[in-house]
Order: structure tokens, then sequence, then C-alpha cells
């Protein structure tokens, strides 16, 4: 997967995984580094910073607006914060995927742990999920009670902060989290796809902690074989070592034609009488 990472194909999206424990400067060097290997940058625990000021009526030196570092070759999708909630997840999606009109899915869930991101080709919705679970496993239990409601995913990958023999050789136990995260991950039509190059995906910056296998990466079936990879490589300052996995378009990028009609044409004129005559 190494060599596919190298070489822009639009015929697939290629997806970055990190917890990056909000710091910034690593974003920064992410997103720069990364805009021609990867489509889509999904990070948990994100920075969230000063990026400039306004003028302000009130403050000689302006009013702050703070956000998520920014780079002009990224769309940044984000829930926006509500009672100085954490922000949790957020999604960059490279500029060449805005012909897939990607959209942040607040209709299907509004939460700050999870980030439903979907994207549109050929007629089809195709939808990827960014996930952070905290220590009381609130995103897990929340996304088993909604999961009936929503609609498949392709892929889904983050930190779930879930411990269970069955990813982790290290681990006695497979307790009822983790059982209720395998079967909500089935319902939406995913199944956990370890690493070609397994091994811990948490390394704590206290060195008397092993390493655990926290972060994973959940991929449609009939997608399994495309393994996912850790690079460690790009691990950075994090305590995470980052997750890098792709999937499939429908036909290549390159051959998505917008569908319009002329202004001015009789086509125009038609679709105008048709709409007024349907309502």
């Amino acid at each position: 997967m190494e060599g596919d990472l190298a070489q822009p194909n639009v015929s697939a999206v290629r997806v970055f995984s990190q917890n990056v424990a909000k710091n910034a400067l690593h974003v920064d060097a992410l997103l720069s580094e990364l805009r021609n290997k990867f489509d889509v940058i999904f990070l948990q625990e994100p920075p969230w910073r000063a990026i400039r000021r306004v003028p302000s009526t009130t403050n000689r030196q302006g009013d702050e607006i703070v956000g998520a570092p920014k780079h002009p070759n990224w769309l940044t999708v984000v829930r926006p914060p509500t009672n100085d909630e954490a922000r949790r997840v957020l999604a960059y999606v490279h500029n060449r995927l805005t012909r897939l009109r990607p959209s942040l899915r607040r209709d299907l869930i509004d939460h700050c742990d999870i980030l439903i991101l979907s994207l549109f080709s050929e007629g089809r919705t195709i939808n990827i999920m960014n996930f952070y679970s905290d220590d009381q496993h609130t995103a897990i239990n929340l996304l088993a009670e909604r999961g009936p409601t929503l609609p498949a995913c392709i892929l889904m990958t983050g930190d779930f902060n879930c411990h269970s023999r069955e990813w982790d050789p290290l681990v006695p136990h497979h307790r009822m989290t983790a059982i209720s995260l395998l079967d909500t991950a089935a319902r939406l039509g995913l199944e956990l796809t370890l690493p070609v190059n397994p091994g811990p995906t948490f390394l704590s910056h206290n060195v008397e902690l092993r390493g655990s296998v926290i972060d994973h990466v959940f991929i449609k079936a009939s997608k399994s074989l495309v393994q996912p990879r850790q690079l460690l490589e790009w691990q950075g300052p994090s305590d995470h070592i980052p997750l890098a996995s792709k999937f499939s378009l429908p036909s290549a990028l390159e051959d998505f034609k917008r569908v319009s009609i002329a202004k001015g044409s009789d086509a125009e004129t038609q679709f105008i009488e048709q709409l007024i005559g349907g309502i």
C-alpha cells in the first residue's frame, strides 16, 4: 500500500487518521506534507487556537477568531462547537474531491465525538466516519444506540479507546464494550481490518507503560482486501501512530462530468415548464 500512497490516484480515496493530541504544529506539517499523498485527513483531538484577529468595538487589539489550522489545499470539515464543548473529531478534505460534494452529515449524527462525511458519486452516497471514544466509551455507546437508523458506511476509523483480545494479543478479555463495537460495525456493513504491519497504535510518553492497540480501521466487507497500514514515520509528537487506508470510487474522478443545462437553451425552457407543471 505504501507504493500506492505515493501515486495520485483519483480512482481511490486515501484516508489518513491520527489522534494528534491537540498539537497545532504537527497538524500544520501534516497538511503541507500530505497534500499529494492523501485525499482525506481524519483527526481526533484536533487543536483549536486563535488563527487571526478581527476589528472590534470593545477590544483595541481586535477580537480573536479561533479555529483549526488551515491550508489552501484542504477544506476543513468540523461540527460547529456549542457551549464550549470539546472538539474531538475533524476532517480535512483535499480540494481535488470538491466535485464529490463532501458534506458533514449532522442529520445522521450530531455529536462532538463522531463525524460522518458523505461523498456523492454517480448517484451513490459514500459514507465514511471519523471516530473518537473517551474513557467512558461515550461514542461507542452512542453508535450502538443510533446504529439501526444509520445508513451503511464504507469506512470507519479513529481512536476507539477500547481494549480487547480480538485486536491486541496482550489483552486477556473481550468485554461488552468491545462486543458492542464489533456488532454495531457489522450492522453498518463494516468489519475490523488490522494493519498489514500490526502492532501497538498507542505508545505512551510514559516509558513505564506498555503500548496498546486502540486505533482501528473498519472497512466495508467487500473492500477488506485493501489492508490499512501504520505510518510510524508520520507519528510526530503524538502518542498515537497514524493509520492509512483507502477505498475505491465507482469510477475515476477525472471521468466525472457535471450535468447541467445551458442557460437560455430550449432544454432550459422545457425543464422550467415541466417544473411549473409538476408544482
